[in-house]
């Protein structure tokens, strides 16, 4: 974890906020090692970008105010993750591929909370 990241996230929000923390640290840190890889260009930028989609909504959909809002980009946040994990399957990269699943998991539980409460 990269640790606090006041810069995106206020820390009076309790429990929710710590949760996407975590999610937003993990996935840059993914980012961080897609860009180290040797893949053919046009999978690589594909893979890049759906990374950065991931912790890009995640950013800006905890800024949104209503819940249909925050799920909407927390909901493709969430679908730009299951496109990373394609292209990691594709190219057979099970270590990125297992980071992968770990936060699926922690995007699908933010997708869901706001679901029930909407």
């Amino acid at each position: 974890s990269l640790g606090c990241r006041e810069d995106f996230f206020p820390s009076n929000q309790g429990q929710e906020m710590t949760t996407r923390f975590h999610v937003l640290d993990r996935s840059t840190d993914l980012y961080k090692e897609c860009k180290t890889l040797r893949l053919e260009s046009f999978i690589r930028s594909q893979l890049l970008r759906a990374m950065s989609s991931v912790a890009l909504n995640l950013a800006e959909g905890n800024y949104r105010n209503s819940p249909k809002d925050k799920l909407r980009f927390f909901n493709y946040a969430l679908t730009s993750m299951k496109e990373v994990k394609a292209v990691l399957e594709l190219e057979d990269i099970a270590k990125l591929k297992q980071e992968a699943d770990e936060i699926t998991p922690m995007l699908f539980a933010l997708n869901r909370k706001l679901s029930l409460t909407r």
